[in-house]
């Protein structure tokens, strides 16, 4: 299964976790962080804005079942990539509201550092003592609890550039890692699909091709979200790669779900009808 990493988002190991698992076991952890992060991303990005809380705790029930079932290890993963996604959610914030402030207010600016000062120590007061409990299924409970600080924490601080008058959008680029590079439509020159923000029926997710200098749409697929159609994936977020096995002179397309089998798109010619297969 490709991995995707989600970079520049500090992680952190809980409860000695890197030790226990030794290093390359730990650095497989972090990776399966990374890319369960962004599979989050990608979750509430397609999730309706009165539906965020019911997609997160899907993306956990999800999240559990592709690393293994519910044993602490996953657990504990996919409550950490909780944390991480918030954590880089307050992070793309936090630096240019403490500037805005400072520009405004010494006084403002230092009530927001005392602010998150007073969060690390309550972080570390709330959720530490579960790292000194025996018994692994406090690992679950620690892992959860940063999890849930760490949204409140970057809700907190969305809310605060609001009220500074800032735009709160988090600037960080979730899908960018899942794009791919390709020549679906078999005119010579590569564009580069991601999911993308579509018009879609209930149900369904798009994936958007740009190319050329100005990043014009050149390609929009639409795929429905229903493991009991061939031509559909089974669940939502996917990743993309290149199909090494294409009949036609084309690139070729592979959407993998990591529950049902992969779905191959390509064409035979530019201009051509686009062929779907799976596996």
């Amino acid at each position: 299964m490709a991995r995707c990493r989600l970079l520049g988002i500090p992680f952190l190991l809980l409860f000695g976790f890197r030790a226990v698992l030794g290093d390359a076991a730990a650095g497989d952890f972090e990776e399966d962080v990374a890319w369960e992060a962004q599979a989050l991303a990608r979750d509430l990005l397609a999730c309706g804005v009165t539906d965020q809380d019911q997609c997160e705790q899907d993306f956990i029930e999800f999240c559990v079942q592709r690393n293994g079932g519910w044993t602490t290890y996953a657990s504990v993963l996919c409550e950490t990539a909780r944390h991480d996604f918030w954590m880089a959610r307050h992070q793309a914030l936090y630096p240019s509201l403490l500037e805005t402030l400072k520009s405004r207010s010494e006084s403002e600016a230092e009530a927001l550092m005392s602010r998150f000062s007073s969060w690390e120590r309550y972080s570390e007061l709330r959720c530490g003592r579960y790292g000194e409990m025996d018994g692994t299924m406090w690992r679950v409970v620690g892992a959860n609890c940063r999890a849930q600080m760490a949204k409140l924490l970057a809700e907190d601080t969305e809310t605060d550039a609001l009220i500074a008058g800032m735009d709160s959008a988090v600037t960080i680029d979730w899908i960018r890692d899942g794009a791919l590079d390709i020549d679906l439509d078999c005119d010579g020159a590569s564009e580069t699909l991601m999911p993308g923000s579509a018009e879609t029926p209930q149900g369904s997710f798009a994936l958007v091709g740009r190319e050329g200098e100005h990043s014009q749409t050149e390609t929009v697929l639409v795929f429905p979200v229903d493991p009991t159609l061939q031509d559909a994936v089974c669940r939502h977020p996917i990743s993309l790669s290149r199909h090494p096995d294409a009949d036609g002179q084309c690139d070729a397309l592979r959407i993998d779900d990591m529950t049902c089998d992969g779905i191959v798109v390509f064409r035979e010619t530019d201009g051509g009808e686009m062929i779907l297969y799976r596996n």
